[in-house]
């Protein structure tokens, strides 16, 4: 079974985070897609402010969709928990996602991981930033 693993915060929810889940689930046909949930404490870390949401309100709005198989928060210390514990074939990233050193991750342990990155839906109206 292909499994595809996205990680996001998916604070303010969206069309264009609806739209990377959607073809992130639509890569391989009958794939199980696993979608991480940042920590507010990493989103504090990582972007330099406090979510909108907390990660308990942004792990439900992205679970009721329907669209994963299964919708978890990431780890509070090692990032690359999902990665061990969920182990997948693909990883995708949206346009402007910093991979936060999953590809280093990847080469360094030998994983036969493949990164793909998932176009734009309309970034001049939907991107967290501008909303």
């Amino acid at each position: 079974m292909v499994k595809i693993l996205i990680f996001g915060t998916f604070d303010k929810l969206h069309k264009g985070h609806i739209y990377f889940m959607e073809k992130a689930a639509e890569i391989v046909k009958d794939a199980e897609l696993f979608i991480v949930i940042a920590r507010d404490k990493n989103v504090e870390k990582i972007k330099n402010k406090i979510p909108i949401h907390n990660e308990m309100t942004r792990l439900m709005n992205v679970y009721v969709l329907g669209i994963a198989k299964k919708v978890i928060l990431g780890d509070d210390e090692d990032f690359f928990k999902a990665i061990k514990e969920y182990k997948p074939t693909i990883i995708c990233l949206g346009y402007d996602q910093n991979d936060q050193g999953i590809r280093k991750y990847i080469k360094e342990n030998n994983l036969k991981i493949e990164i793909k990155t998932i176009d734009s839906f309309e970034p001049e109206t939907y991107k967290s930033s501008k909303l």
